[in-house]
């Protein structure tokens, strides 16, 4: 990948960025275009694919000169997919872009120049656009109080770049989760008193209709159970629980009128 920008570090860091993809032929190419196009050159690029039945492989072999790695075989879930990249990757960060999402095209030099700011950081996140075809849905901005990621999940790890070492000391994505997974370990890395950094600019794009959307129910109770396990006190965690599940309610009933 050819870099457009120089930091004034000798020491930058590598940043390996990971795609999981199972049977994504039409949308992982802009998401590869996004990595590619990214204006810091010391990126190393991992795509997992699932033994996709589609035109997955041959999207991935058109880009292989902006594919460091790749694989194409059976995974137990979206969570071991991740996993196995965690395992390939070399980089001191670390960020996850799924297939059908991307990058702003200077993402990932804004995240190096935070993290060479305060290397003691061990997640840094930002903000998030969702979009449905070509219709900016909403920005989803992190509350500025982050201790709220005790009762639900705030972030979005599309927008979260975390450390090598906080995957080794702390470990990886637990596959006792189907939809939260993500949260499971936000909250983890939280509670054992990571440092979490804030930047203020949109770093993803997420493309509506993934897996936490289509079984939101699902993802609301075990948003609850994962707050409960982390030691939200049910009095706290049941309300929240409740209102979500409300809210959703709501939702589903103004769109079928």
């Amino acid at each position: 990948m050819k870099g457009k920008i120089e930091l004034n570090d000798r020491n930058r860091p590598l940043v390996s960025i990971i795609t999981v993809v199972r049977n994504g032929g039409q949308v992982l190419e802009k998401t590869i275009r996004s990595v590619a196009a990214q204006d810091y050159d010391n990126i190393e690029y991992i795509i997992i694919d699932g033994a996709s039945t589609d035109n997955t492989v041959e999207i991935i072999k058109k880009n292989e000169k902006d594919i460091d790695y790749w694989v194409s075989e059976p995974d137990r879930n979206t969570e071991d997919a991740f996993n196995k990249g965690i395992g390939k990757s070399h980089g001191e960060l670390i960020g996850m872009i799924t297939c059908g999402d991307w990058y702003e095209p200077d993402t990932v030099s804004s995240v190096v120049r935070a993290f060479l700011a305060d290397r003691s950081v061990d997640v840094i996140y930002g903000n998030l656009k969702k979009w449905r075809g070509d219709k900016l849905l909403y920005l989803a901005r992190p509350p500025l109080n982050l201790d709220k990621l005790r009762r639900s999940m705030v972030l979005n790890f599309l927008d979260c770049f975390i450390t090598k070492r906080s995957y080794e000391t702390h470990g990886l994505y637990t596959e006792k989760y189907w939809v939260a997974t993500d949260y499971e370990l936000l909250l983890r890395f939280y509670t054992r008193g990571l440092k979490f950094k804030y930047l203020n600019k949109v770093l993803a794009n997420m493309t509506a209709g993934g897996n936490s959307e289509v079984h939101q129910v699902r993802g609301i109770y075990e948003c609850y159970l994962i707050s409960r396990q982390y030691g939200y006190p049910i009095f706290k965690a049941f309300p929240v629980l409740i209102g979500r599940l409300i809210k959703w309610l709501g939702r589903l009933i103004l769109n079928k009128l």
